[in-house]
């Protein structure tokens, strides 16, 4: 019976952990011209749908603003969101 139930829990976990992690615009700065793209994720998250889409975020945050694209400026930042997540962030430059 504990293990029926120990096999259900850990299946409901893997279910609700199935969802791959999406992208979105998370901040920025207009003047600066800059925007942050970022995931959340924990160890059951597969991770987000290909890079690009991340990139196509920024230019269309950048275009709002009224640059013309975006390029990655440095590398991913992380840091703790909530007790097993992770918010993984990406910050893009805008380009005239």
């Amino acid at each position: 019976m504990k293990l029926r139930f120990l096999l259900a829990c850990v299946a409901v976990a893997m279910v609700a952990g199935c969802g791959a992690a999406k992208w979105s615009a998370t901040g920025g700065s207009k003047s600066d011209g800059t925007v942050d793209v970022s995931y959340e994720r924990n160890m059951m998250t597969p991770y987000p749908e290909d890079e690009a889409v991340a990139l196509e975020i920024a230019i269309k945050r950048c275009q709002a603003w009224g640059y013309k694209s975006a390029e990655a400026f440095g590398g991913e930042t992380m840091k703790r969101a909530g007790e097993a997540n992770n918010l993984i962030t990406r910050t893009y430059q805008c380009l005239d």
